[in-house]
């Protein structure tokens, strides 16, 4: 019976992404199905297209995890998804906004609401409107950060937990992509709200770990530093030119940026090895060491002198890898989308940032 607690799962396992549609998240989805297990991701702004190619084993249903109503919604597919008394095997919540993709989340939850009839312009007329303007996006965005990437998580776990708890002697694991800002490094560049709610992740992993302690049910958050992705594009390197970005990344650690697929690895392992169930309760810092030196990035450009101690990248080899990591490419194949849900119309006034905003309007 021991032996059988510590062992890697003999059949394919049901498993569920949040923000499975582009980089990490995508890394994840297409580990998992690469690895025979059956996926279900969410996808908010991304949805697959139709010339796509598909596989059996993955699906897609369209999620807003800030908006409560949704998550009801995306839960009840999932149930309709899992076989008839099935349970829930694997839940990755990897879905969350940034600093620089907010924007695109409050036009689209609000339709571009955001205007100059904004009630917080009342407010301080004498600043003038368009200080009370910027203040009002301020404060949206600060909300959607924090109901996307704090709340979200936790309303998308409360939602599907009973799925994960069917069997009360077979294993499930709930992993956390957190962030090493927020998590262990403090990156002032960003909005402060963004990495609060990161923070948040962190905190609400060890909490559901120690409410878990007791059940079959492994809790653990992973928290990758900077990661080839198109966030990270937006948020960080979109800013520099040609020779900045090269000074930029040889300052980073080790030479380089983190790939998603090993990130996804780190996720496969922690929720199919055996061995893994020790991790319950952890905030693993998986920043190639940009937690313990942020410096590197926050100081960033360097003096003109770093030039010339700049560490040599590093590449791995394909020895470096096993059989059963997931592809090294950063970009995961299409093969990934099945039976795409397509999203439903614009509704933001179920929203809780919208029934805010008009609130304060009346």
């Amino acid at each position: 019976m021991q032996q059988q607690h510590h062992a890697s799962p003999p059949r394919p396992l049901h498993v569920v992404v949040t923000g499975g549609s582009s980089g990490i998240g995508a890394a994840i989805v297409e580990a998992f199905a690469a690895a025979g297990h059956h996926v279900m991701y969410s996808y908010f702004s991304r949805p697959p297209s139709n010339d796509e190619r598909r596989a059996d084993n993955v699906t897609a249903r369209f999620l807003d995890q800030g908006d409560p109503a949704s998550v009801a919604r995306f839960a009840a597919a999932v149930r309709r998804w899992l076989p008839a008394g099935a349970k829930l095997d694997v839940l990755v919540n990897n879905a969350a906004l940034g600093s620089a993709t907010v924007h695109g989340y409050l036009d689209r939850t609000f339709g571009g609401v955001r205007s100059a009839t904004d009630p917080l312009q009342q407010q301080g007329e004498a600043a003038g409107p368009e200080a009370d303007l910027s203040l009002s996006n301020h404060v949206l965005e600060d909300l959607a950060l924090m109901q996307v990437n704090a709340l979200g998580p936790l309303w998308v776990t409360q939602a599907l937990l009973p799925l994960l708890l069917v069997s009360p002697t077979r294993r499930a694991a709930v992993i956390f992509l957190g962030s090493v800002g927020g998590g262990t490094g403090v990156f002032p560049e960003y909005k402060p709200a963004d990495l609060m709610s990161k923070a948040a992740v962190g905190y609400l992993a060890r909490h559901m770990a120690a409410q878990h302690a007791h059940s079959p049910v492994d809790v653990v958050c992973v928290a990758p530093g900077a990661t080839r992705t198109s966030m990270f594009e937006q948020s960080t390197l979109a800013a520099l030119d040609g020779d900045a970005r090269k000074r930029f990344l040889a300052a980073m650690p080790k030479g380089s940026l983190i790939e998603p697929a090993e990130v996804a690895a780190c996720v496969l392992a922690i929720a199919t090895q055996g061995w893994a169930r020790i991790l319950h309760g952890a905030c693993i810092d998986a920043s190639l060491g940009l937690g313990v030196r942020p410096g590197l990035q926050t100081e960033y450009p360097p003096p003109a002198s770093a030039d010339a101690t700049a560490p040599t990248p590093v590449v791995e080899t394909e020895e470096a890898w096993t059989a059963e990591s997931p592809p090294s490419s950063s970009r995961p194949s299409s093969s990934r989308h099945h039976r795409a849900s397509p999203p439903p119309r614009s509704s933001p006034t179920s929203s809780p940032l919208w029934m805010h905003y008009h609130r304060a309007r009346l």
